[in-house]
């Protein structure tokens, strides 16, 4: 069975959660694709240059890269599983 993004649970996350989404999902333009690449690769003195122009992609990052069960949280939200209900339950 497929899965389906639920829109609503969607829009509720800040931008940077929804181009880390994006990203990972492989939804992401050139550009949040780029950023990311470079956001996982830069050391702690761009990170936080990056950090002026794109605070909420930085702060998504870090949650998925270092917070236990942050992303997991993010797609059991996110995610409506297309299974049949089975009969009797």
């Amino acid at each position: 069975m497929g899965k389906r993004i639920n829109k609503y649970e969607y829009d509720k996350l800040n931008q940077g959660e929804r181009h880390l989404f994006d990203w990972q999902f492989g939804y992401a333009g050139g550009f949040v694709l780029s950023l990311f690449v470079v956001i996982g690769v830069a050391d702690s003195g761009n990170l936080e240059r990056l950090r002026r122009g794109f605070p909420e992609e930085i702060q998504a990052y870090q949650s998925f890269a270092s917070k236990p069960g942050w992303w997991q949280d993010i797609e059991s939200r996110l995610f409506i599983t297309d299974e049949p209900e089975e009969v009797g339950k």
